[in-house]
């Protein structure tokens, strides 16, 4: 066995598994999309809680903690206008454009145009940010670089493909999507240091957190020791499962069985946590290394464990084009590298973070290739709680002007839909159940004009004159105790404006 081959055909990806990868990731893009629609004045326009022009200056430092700035160094195309008409037509060319890149269409042109349509909706309203809009984004821009429509697509009549050959991508550009996504997991692992993570407690303090819930794991809470065990074994999948990626010997077994096990763990997240399509996004970038000898035993199924196959490696494109691909993947990995490095002095203090030139700090803020997030690091320190909106009308009657009601501090069986939405439920939490400065403040006034502006509209006989944010905050309880009553408290009151 020569060893340097085997470990050369990791870094090789099946052109069946990337065509895979290209429809759900392309059906992923469509739903969100979709799904952003429903609340396209509320997010997405002047009109909204957060205006174009103020958008325009948020400054991505941090998820915790965004500041304001002249100079931003933000893109998106939604920057252009904060008129209606504007923000549905580029929602609708998103969904066209992501149903072309989906059917495979023009793939190349319709990858790069997808990668900028989601970078510019993203950018649009970088409070509703979430986890799984940086492994959309990312997996679209290194989807640029990779052949996804040789097979399943209408481009494939283009495609000179023999039957009796197993076609892969040239090692480069999968070693770089191998190493984001071997990254992404692992970093996930790394990030989890808190004490809940070494005492086992973490699950139990995830899925007592009612915003997060779905409610199909609230069973989960009376058995501590299966919530301990979840929490170590989820722990240490998500640092060393990756790893099977990379076996060099019978690699195409051990990768199986990583991404089965990943892919495993990711659709446990979704069943017992509202964390919108991150799950399905996570499945898409693994489906991409689905190996070849998998697809040749569903080819033939009288094929052993032991599969022989034919493989070519895909080599036609231009010499020119085949340099300028290499040339930005390796912009991609080292501003990927560097900021990942500096991420996990966050969670590892003894770590000193790398100064990164400021130009190379530019560019991967407008890429938005830093991800900002710490995956659970401590659930003993998640806030939960669900908020009200209170208004006082001109009558007199005091009412919860998210659900058009009376007021009732019943706590809401689906914190999501008592939002409004996921999207809601984000930018909610970010403006108001955290506290990071001025910056704060400035958002803060124009989401309480956009909520007083929307009722008013709607109730011209008995507009509101002014509206309180209330918290009804509900504190954590240790393995095997009772949830303490919720507690009420005032975040902010504002007077509504004619």
């Amino acid at each position: 066995m020569n060893i340097f081959k085997e470990l050369g055909r990791i870094f090789q990806l099946d052109l069946r598994s990337l065509a895979a990868m290209r429809i759900l990731l392309g059906l992923c893009t469509i739903y969100d999309f979709s799904y952003r629609l429903t609340d396209l004045i509320g997010h997405y326009t002047d009109k909204g809680a957060l205006p174009t022009k103020l958008s325009s200056m948020i400054v991505p430092n941090d998820f915790m903690a965004l500041g304001i700035s002249e100079n931003a160094g933000t893109f998106s195309l939604y920057f252009l206008s904060g008129e209606l008409w504007w923000s549905l037509s580029l929602i609708l060319i998103s969904i066209f454009v992501a149903t072309m890149y989906t059917v495979g269409w023009k793939f190349r042109w319709m990858s790069i145009f997808l990668f900028i349509l989601v970078l510019s909706v993203q950018n649009r309203n970088i409070l509703q940010f979430y986890p799984g809009d940086y492994l959309l984004r990312n997996l679209l821009l290194l989807s640029i670089f990779l052949p996804m429509s040789c097979f399943f697509s209408i481009d494939l009549k283009k495609n000179e493909l023999k039957s009796d050959r197993t076609y892969v991508t040239q090692k480069y550009p999968g070693f770089v999507f191998l190493f984001f996504i071997f990254a992404f997991f692992v970093m996930a692992g790394l990030s989890k240091t808190g004490s809940s993570w070494s005492d086992g407690s973490a699950v139990h303090y995830i899925m007592i957190r009612k915003r997060f819930s779905t409610g199909l794991g609230d069973w989960m809470i009376a058995y501590p020791l299966l919530m301990e065990i979840l929490t170590y074994t989820s722990l240490w999948f998500e640092r060393l499962g990756p790893l099977l990626l990379l076996v060099p010997i019978q690699n195409w077994l051990f990768r199986t069985m990583g991404i089965l096990g990943l892919g495993g763990l990711l659709l446990g997240f979704g069943i017992f946590l509202n964390i919108h399509i991150l799950p399905f996004i996570g499945i898409a970038g693994l489906a991409a290394l689905i190996p070849s000898e998998v697809w040749e035993m569903l080819r033939n199924k009288k094929a052993s464990w032991n599969v022989n196959i034919n493989v070519e490696t895909l080599g036609k494109t231009a010499k020119w084009q085949k340099n300028l691909s290499y040339f930005l993947l390796t912009i991609f990995i080292l501003l990927f590298t560097l900021t990942e490095y500096n991420r996990s002095t966050r969670f590892y203090p003894n770590k000193d973070a790398i100064e990164i030139p400021d130009p190379i700090i530019k560019v991967s803020r407008f890429f938005r290739i830093a991800n900002p997030w710490r995956m659970f690091p401590d659930t003993k320190k998640l806030s939960d709680g669900w908020l009200i909106v209170e208004g006082l009308t001109q009558s007199g009657r005091v009412v919860d002007v998210l659900t058009s009601r009376d007021v009732s501090e019943s706590m809401p069986t689906n914190f999501t839909s008592a939002y409004g939405g996921f999207r809601w439920r984000r930018y909610l939490r970010m403006i108001l159940l955290t506290k990071w400065g001025r910056s704060q403040d400035i958002l803060l006034k124009n989401l309480g004009r956009y909520h007083c502006q929307k009722w008013n509209e709607e109730n011209t006989k008995d507009k509101i004159s002014e509206i309180k944010y209330i918290l009804m905050k509900i504190e954590s309880y240790p393995p095997g105790g009772s949830p303490p009553p919720p507690v009420r408290e005032e975040v902010s009151q504002l007077a509504c404006k004619d």
